[in-house]
């Protein structure tokens, strides 16, 4: 009888767990796999991660890919599929492949873990859960010999500085546009530091990034802007900007420089303006004096006069001795303050994704400007972008993931001004999920 119990137990887990554990090899109708492009990259370099499904018939039932989380690697989805046949055992498959470029973040024995195929259930299936294998990444240390001004990029880039116009008059406006090109992280680099004269104004504006695919790698496009005035004349040259680079094909390290910039600035046409101060009217009013009486004598203040000189203070007091109180209980209860952080910035988030861009660029910024605040126990939604780099690499923050932050604010600030239809409000609500699990990390093991 016991017997025939514990074969009708394992009868029924068998069944309950079959959609989950369910397994597929080649041979197969159907099977899944992933493969990675380089099992050896330096830290930074970029390695392409494939999922690929493999059917020998038309395939109809229901399907999702659900991608690992690439813990150890900054990532970045390549979109569209590609299709293609391969022989596998002696049988032909449809290929079906998804690619993801990854960028290590440290070095050492990586694993990236099993992704899945979910099937949803049908009339003639039940739904099945099928996993890829693990794939194992050894990544190996930048060598010695970096130059100073190497920042992390690895890979390969190229620079180019433009203008919109090459002569104009003192006191306009013209636009500084510099663009880095490569196969590296190209979307975490930082602006470029550039010595302006100091009586010129300038305006930076908003970041662009984009990517496209060449030869199986992504390549990355990214545009820093300035506005700039110059108040001086002359012909007037901007100096080369360098950027500082590891090649993982040559191992050595290179630097990509822009060229001279020239720009002819004219005196101004426009005829200075002339501030003159009118002399009064003779009809202008006189002021008159007007006689009030004093009053003198022994009147001692009344009641209403103490109240009014003690209960402002009281309350003041009161008020102070709370607001001191409200301070003080974040700090004695840091579990709770990082909890409830983190639950607003999630929401916040999530009302992003269905927010119109202008609305969603602030609720972007606030949630993790808000998330960082809680961390220090203070408001930094009114310093600007190089403090808070500053605060942050202060506290011992990962300067991998100062990169990502400074970037993903970037992103966040130039939703602001994009066109509606062209607006991808959807990938950076998920850059900002990315960001804040590796701040809710950062934060464990910081405070």
């Amino acid at each position: 009888m016991r017997r025939w119990v514990l074969l009708l137990m394992i009868s029924l887990l068998c069944l309950v767990l079959r959609p989950v554990l369910a397994q597929t090899s080649p041979g197969d109708d159907y099977f899944v796999e992933a493969t990675i492009s380089n099992p050896s990259p330096f830290v930074g370099e970029q390695i392409i991660y494939t999922f690929r499904l493999y059917t020998v018939d038309q395939f109809d039932q229901p399907a999702s890919y659900l991608p690992p989380d690439f813990e150890g690697f900054w990532r970045t989805d390549i979109r569209g599929e590609r299709d293609s046949t391969a022989q596998v055992n002696g049988r032909y498959y449809s290929v079906k492949a998804l690619d993801t470029a990854l960028y290590p973040t440290h070095e050492g024995n990586l694993i990236i873990e099993p992704g899945a195929l979910d099937l949803s259930a049908t009339v003639f299936a039940d739904a099945r859960r099928v996993p890829t294998n693990p794939v194992q990444v050894q990544v190996r240390p930048l060598p010695e010999g970096a130059p100073e001004n190497f920042d992390g990029a690895v890979g390969q880039f190229s620079m180019q500085a433009t203008l919109d116009r090459q002569t104009l008059e003192q006191g306009q406006p013209f636009t500084l546009q510099i663009t880095v090109t490569g196969t590296g992280n190209v979307e975490q680099l930082n602006a470029p530091d550039l010595n302006w004269p100091e009586q010129w104004r300038v305006y930076t504006n908003p970041t662009d990034f984009q990517t496209f695919e060449n030869n199986s790698m992504l390549v990355g496009v990214k545009s820093f802007e300035w506005l700039l005035s110059p108040t001086e004349t002359g012909t007037l040259t901007l100096p080369p900007v360098s950027l500082a680079y590891f090649d993982p094909s040559d191992l050595v390290y290179k630097t990509v420089s822009t060229g001279d910039v020239t720009l002819n600035v004219l005196p101004s046409s426009q005829p200075e303006a002339q501030i003159t101060i009118a002399p009064a009217p003779a009809s202008a009013l006189t002021l008159k004096t007007i006689e009030s009486p004093l009053r003198t004598g022994e009147d001692r203040p009344s009641l209403f006069f103490w109240v009014l000189w003690i209960v402002p203070p009281a309350l003041f007091a009161a008020a102070w001795l709370w607001l001191r109180q409200q301070q003080l209980v974040p700090t004695e209860r840091p579990a709770q303050r990082k909890q409830a952080a983190f639950t607003h910035a999630q929401r916040q988030l999530k009302q992003a994704e269905k927010a119109a861009p202008g609305e969603a660029s602030k609720l972007l910024r606030e949630s993790l400007l808000g998330y960082l605040g809680a961390f220090w126990g203070s408001n930094v939604s009114e310093i600007d972008q190089y403090e808070l780099q500053s605060r942050m690499r202060d506290a011992n923050f990962d300067d991998r993931l100062i990169e990502g932050i400074n970037t993903y604010l970037d992103w966040a600030n130039s939703l602001e001004y994009a066109p509606e239809a062209s607006a991808d409000v959807r990938k950076l609500v998920e850059r900002g999920q990315q960001i804040l699990a590796a701040l809710d990390k950062a934060w464990a093991k910081l405070v």
